[in-house]
């Protein structure tokens, strides 16, 4: 109860009057504890994992953002080196991430930029871009204003994870025994990977995470195809996630193949969708585009 009283305490002025107004000088200025929002004047962004088996499609169907005006630029985050699928896109650029610390710093990269861009700020945005680039900041006319990252995969960043966890850097030897993971080193990788999808998620800017897929046994015993994390974690990052699809090949009008994306757990999958504008199943050959049509997010 004490500890409730500070709160509203520190989240009120005193005298009723509010923070830092000239007619209460005895009120300091400073920021209040929280602030309050109204849910349909919200920016909204897409936050989604989309898993599936290798050659599905998962990274070319992320590359249909590009047709999407209000989601360029955009920025991969390629842990795979499959980024064939990306080569004939615009405003597509990749960093080639090869640990878990690269990843974390371009999400220390990725606050900065989001800063200077909704301020308006092109002159940092220039040297920020210039800097990573490795070119002169005069040979920037236009910096990216990146509205969409996508991480392909989540999978491979844990593997990074763990790999930090474990010590095996690109200088371990391949003959080399490395320690392998026990308890602490799960329990440690399991916070470590939610935070970076928390992190990613919360920043204002659509997030599309790829993941591979895995055939597992649920807590009840069922088996189910589920984004391939290690143990519950692929059951805790689809928390994260306004939508989780699952990417597979079906068969179509007179058996011909076509892709569906599944976002409702109607089968031996997980799958979620939290967008309540729309809701079927599944999308046919679905396109980013599509999809935002669908939950209500496009901006044409």
């Amino acid at each position: 109860m004490a500890e409730q009283n500070q709160v509203a305490e520190d989240a009120v002025p005193k005298d009723g009057a509010p923070v830092g107004t000239a007619g209460n000088p005895a009120t300091p200025k400073r920021a209040p504890a929280f602030t309050i929002e109204t849910t349909s004047d919200k920016k909204r962004y897409l936050k989604m994992c989309i898993y599936g088996d290798y050659g599905m499609g998962k990274t070319t169907l992320g590359g249909t953002a590009t047709k999407v005006p209000s989601m360029k630029d955009i920025l991969v985050l390629d842990a795979e080196a499959g980024d064939l699928s990306l080569a004939d896109m615009q405003d597509v650029d990749v960093i080639r991430v090869k640990n878990y610390r690269m990843a974390s710093q371009v999400e220390a990269f990725l606050r900065e930029h989001c800063k200077y861009r909704d301020l308006g700020d092109d002159d940092k945005l220039k040297e920020l871009e210039a800097l990573l680039k490795g070119v002169d900041v005069k040979s920037i006319k236009k910096p990216r204003k990146y509205q969409t990252v996508i991480v392909d995969t989540l999978s491979e960043i844990e593997t990074f994870c763990m790999y930090q966890l474990l010590g095996i850097t690109a200088m371990t030897a391949l003959d080399e025994e490395t320690a392998v993971a026990e308890w602490p080193e799960f329990r440690r990788n399991f916070n470590m990977i939610q935070r970076f999808v928390r992190t990613f998620r919360d920043l204002p800017m659509n997030i599309i995470m790829m993941c591979q897929q895995q055939y597992v046994q649920n807590d009840q015993k069922q088996m189910l195809y589920s984004p391939n994390l290690t143990g519950k974690l692929s059951g805790a990052v689809q928390g994260f996630f306004d939508v989780v699809g699952f990417l597979t090949i079906v068969k179509g009008e007179e058996g011909k193949p076509l892709r569906r994306l599944f976002v409702q757990p109607i089968d031996r999958f997980a799958a979620k969708n939290r967008f309540a504008a729309f809701k079927d199943p599944w999308f046919d050959n679905p396109t980013i585009e599509s999809i935002l049509k669908a939950v209500g997010l496009y901006e044409g």
